[in-house]
């Protein structure tokens, strides 16, 4: 009875118990990795040790601490957004409304923005371009591509059921920053301001724009149910 409760329990949190696996063997890897070059006697072992130490470095600086700091915001935004959207859609999903229009939407949207944060996060485009040469007008094609995938899917829900101005100025904020990054400019201040100001006040609206989206699909989901309730 303990060994079917303890199968049981795997079976429910096999997804964590494998995330957790691949981080714990992970760590096992640069441990081996540094060890190695000790027991070797390598002479780039304190060079692997400060590989480890990058790894997790905090940015913080005292001289100044304010470096970074939108873009912590940012990423954190994007994190928000992602969270907000993939929550909603499992929550309507338990609540048997999976089928509905803006829970497909939900899901694809958080699917989508989850790609953009891992960029966001990673710097997937910068390293592709300083590692590969793979150009940053290339990868933001695709993204855009995914934009529209979605747009065309689910443009007659968004018109109809959402606060679409806020989606449309948050596309034309992403337009601006995306188009200052992909050409070769001149300026400092201005391009700062053009390129991360924009997304910053892109990632704003896009938001509120998802808190609004998920709360009206979760009221429409909850209420009927509510309803019975009362009357019964």
């Amino acid at each position: 009875m303990g060994n079917r409760s303890y199968l049981k329990y795997i079976k429910k949190y096999r997804y964590l118990l494998l995330t957790n696996l691949f981080l714990f063997s992970f760590f096992v890897w640069i441990a081996l990795y540094i060890k190695l070059a000790a027991l070797t006697d390598s002479p780039d072992r304190e060079q692997r040790f400060q590989i480890l130490v990058a790894l997790f470095q905090d940015p913080f600086t005292r001289a100044r601490p304010y470096v970074g700091l939108l873009t912590s915001v940012s990423e954190i935004l994007w994190c928000v957004i992602a969270t907000i959207c993939l929550v909603t859609a499992v929550t309507l999903w338990q609540l048997r409304c999976a089928h509905r229009c803006g829970s497909r939407f939900l899901r694809a949207a958080g699917i989508f923005i989850s790609v953009l944060l891992l960029d966001e996060v990673l710097r997937v485009t910068l390293l592709l371009h300083a590692l590969v040469g793979i150009p940053k007008a290339v990868l933001y094609l695709i993204y855009i591509g995914g934009a529209v995938a979605i747009a065309i899917r689910f443009g007659r829900y968004v018109l109809s059921a959402t606060p679409y101005f806020l989606m449309m100025v948050t596309i034309a904020l992403f337009l601006v920053s995306g188009i200052t990054d992909a050409l070769p400019l001149t300026g400092r201040g201005s391009l700062i301001l053009l390129e991360d100001g924009t997304k910053l006040l892109g990632l704003t609206n896009l938001l509120v724009y998802f808190w609004q989206v998920s709360q009206a699909n979760l009221s429409a989901a909850i209420s009927p149910a509510i309803a019975d309730s009362q009357r019964s």
